[in-house]
């Protein structure tokens, strides 16, 4: 196989978030609180075997708290069965008022066949609530794939 291999796919995927927490800062102070567990649903398009761009919707948790991203995202192959992978993109959360950032993934998948596979995954969000407040959002998301050439 080639370091960069030649065969465009893409992927859905349906994510339970678990373990999920807001942390926001500003006039030297921070408070941190827990978000209900949620489901994420994203479609990645893969140019290569390695580097795709993908995007991804967060169903609306507590009061209506949603974070959306669009990020270009590189996958390593470790087995047939194993991969790595990594996300940088933009977030977009679903409040107006509310202006979205940076945000960073990385994960690993287990593939059970040619078209099922299931993956756990990490992510950080960077959120700008104005009036000096800056807010951290993160996660860990367990989902299932489903790739289609």
């Amino acid at each position: 196989m080639s370091v960069v291999g030649s065969i465009a796919f893409s992927q859905f995927r349906i994510a339970y978030d678990v373990n999920q927490e807001v942390e926001a800062t500003g006039g030297g102070n921070s408070i941190t609180a827990d978000v209900e567990e949620g489901i994420s649903l994203s479609y990645d398009y893969m140019f290569t075997d390695m580097f795709g761009a993908g995007g991804e919707y967060q169903l609306e948790r507590d009061d209506e708290f949603a974070i959306h991203s669009v990020y270009g995202i590189a996958n390593y192959n470790i087995t047939d069965a194993i991969n790595g992978f990594a996300r940088v993109g933009l977030d977009i959360p679903n409040e107006s008022d509310i202006d979205g950032g940076l945000c960073w993934s990385i994960g690993a998948g287990y593939s059970f066949s040619e078209k099922f596979g299931a993956n756990v995954l990490y992510s950080w969000y960077d959120i700008d609530v104005g009036e000096g407040v800056d807010m951290t959002y993160t996660r860990i998301s367990i989902g299932a794939t489903i790739t289609l050439w």
